[in-house]
This record gives C-alpha cells, sequence and structure tokens, in this order.
C-alpha cells in the first residue's frame, strides 16, 4: 500500500458525494441505482462524454456533467468536492481514459476513495488475453498515485454472459460453443448485485479499503452450466468443444494492432482458461447482499 494510502486509511471516514463515470450505461447504471437507493449519500453525479441523459436516474435524484475524457482538467472540474469516485468505464476507454481519471481525482484533492473499472475478470491473476492488459497499467497509476482504492472483481456478468458472441446460446437446439474441456471455473455475478456490493462498500469504505475484493454469486464450470440448463429445460445441453490451442490458433493467425481486436475469441478463451475464477469469496464482508444465483436467472431466462 503506497505511504499516502496507508497514512489516510488509518483515520476513519465517511463518504458524502459520489461521482460515477459512465454512470448512466451498462453496469454502471445499475450502481447509480443502488447508490441513489440507499438515500446515505449527499450527492450522487454521473459524468461522461457528451450530452447523455437517464430519466430513471434522474428524476431519483442523479445530476450528470460531461467531460472531456482526453482532459485532466476537465474531468477535475467535474470531480470538485466529490470524496468518492467510481469508473465504470468500458470499451477504449478502459485505459487512457481512466488513467486521465485517476490523475483527475488526485487533482481534484478531495477524493478519499477510487473504485477503477475492474468489474470482472480479477485482474491480480494476469489473464491470458491482451484484452485485459491496459486495466494492469491504471492499477499501477492508482497504486502510484496515493489514492485510496477498493478493486472489485465480480466475474462475468450472469445477466450478459447467455450470448452466442460468448458461446452460451440459450436458443433451445444451439448448444454451447466452448474453448478447452469445459471443466475451467468461471465467477459469476448479475449486475444488479454488483450495484449492491458497490453501495455497500461505500457505506463502509474500511471493510475494504485498499484492498483487491472478490465477490460473485456462483462459481461454475460450462458443464454444471449445461446441467442446470438440463434440469430446467429437460432437454440435453450439446457442448461443441474448440481446443485452447485452436482459440489462440485463431487470435495468432489474425492479429489486430489494438487488444480490442479478436475480442470474441479472447472471451471464449478467458472462459476456457477459467481466467475469471474466483479462488476466495469476500461476500462475508457484506451480509447485506443476497446475489441472486445463475440458476434462478436460468430459470428465469428459460422459462419466458
Amino acid at each position: 500500500m503506497p505511504a499516502a494510502a496507508a497514512a489516510a486509511a488509518a483515520a476513519p471516514f465517511t463518504l458524502h458525494n459520489v461521482v460515477v463515470a459512465g454512470g448512466f450505461g451498462g453496469v454502471g447504471a445499475f450502481i447509480t441505482r443502488e447508490l441513489l437507493a440507499t438515500k446515505a449519500f449527499a450527492s450522487v453525479k454521473v459524468i461522461g462524454r457528451g450530452s447523455s441523459s437517464h430519466k430513471e436516474l434522474q428524476d431519483s435524484g442523479a445530476t450528470y456533467a460531461a467531460v472531456d475524457y482526453d482532459s485532466v482538467d476537465s474531468i477535475a472540474a467535474a470531480l470538485a468536492g466529490a470524496d468518492a469516485v467510481i469508473s465504470t468505464i468500458g470499451g477504449a476507454g478502459l485505459y487512457q481514459a481512466q488513467l486521465n481519471l485517476v490523475d483527475a481525482a488526485t487533482k481534484a484533492g478531495t477524493v478519499k476513495l477510487f473504485l477503477p473499472s475492474e468489474f470482472g475478470i480479477d485482474l491480480s491473476r494476469v489473464p491470458e488475453a491482451p484484452l485485459f492488459g491496459g486495466k494492469l497499467a491504471v492499477a499501477d497509476k492508482l497504486y502510484a498515485s496515493g489514492l485510496n482504492y477498493t478493486f472489485v472483481s465480480t466475474g462475468f456478468f450472469t445477466d450478459t454472459f447467455f450470448v452466442p458472441f460468448l458461446g452460451f446460446d440459450l436458443t433451445p437446439g444451439a448448444g454451447f460453443n466452448i474453448a478447452g474441456d469445459g471443466h475451467a471455473k468461471n465467477a459469476f455475478t448479475h449486475r444488479a448485485d454488483i450495484g449492491k456490493f458497490v453501495a455497500q462498500i461505500l457505506l463502509h469504505p474500511h471493510v475494504a479499503l485498499n484492498k483487491h475484493i472478490s465477490v460473485h454469486s456462483d462459481v461454475l464450470t460450462a458443464h454444471e452450466i449445461a446441467a442446470l440448463v438440463e434440469a430446467i429445460t429437460g432437454n440435453k445441453q450439446a457442448l461443441h468443444i474448440q481446443t485452447l490451442a485452436d482459440i489462440r490458433a485463431k487470435i495468432t493467425a489474425k492479429p489486430g494492432p489494438t487488444s480490442f481486436d479478436n475480442l470474441q475469441e479472447q472471451f471464449i478463451l478467458t472462459i476456457g482458461n477459467g481466467d475469471g475464477a474466483h479462488y476466495k469469496s469476500d461476500n462475508h464482508l457484506f451480509p447485506a447482499v443476497h446475489p441472486s444465483s445463475v440458476k434462478a436467472f436460468l430459470e428465469s431466462a428459460l422459462k419466458k
């Protein structure tokens, strides 16, 4: 832990003014919704590129400020008075925009806690796919900044995982396209539950201060997921196997100039490697959160 963060950690603090970068879309909207639902924060501000709106969240009290993620000064101005910053920036913004966000949080001078856009894979295990490499640079920047932090690993998002792009197509008769032997474990958390875990972190910041934590509802293999689908539908779930070597060969055969090229193959490799696995659970730190299971999600999805 950096010395400045260690010193700050010694004194208890509460959080009042929260900024969520990217808080109107994706997992960010779930986090913003839960922060507002607590009614515990004086302000919840969302920042993003250009004009943006989210009627439900703004009607519930969220405010919005447009920023230029290429400008540290622009971001810092939007962070004025903030004591907590949560990044849910995605896509290409995961890297340079987040680096600038860390610099802006430092420049603002009031930020007591920073949560990077870590939600998903546990990067402390350094996944093979280059897609995740840029996040490591953000982590290094955050460590060096002296800011207090919490890294939150959630595994894959339960409510966005079951799509053909990732090989887990719930269409009857489609089967699953998987890499490896199907026995690699990966963690899963619904985005609504991620919002609840994050709200609890901000309500009780010292519980996970300057730590990497892992939370989830389930840790499952492809075979275990297939068994759940079979139990719900009564139909055999076919598994179409590709070797990890074949997936790596596809990535090598068509390399691109950025880590976002070959995105599908990189995700399938990550799943096949079990890079989304958790070998510990920190759920016990947040007894108020009772995450919904993959089984419950599949029962709802398959019985529609």
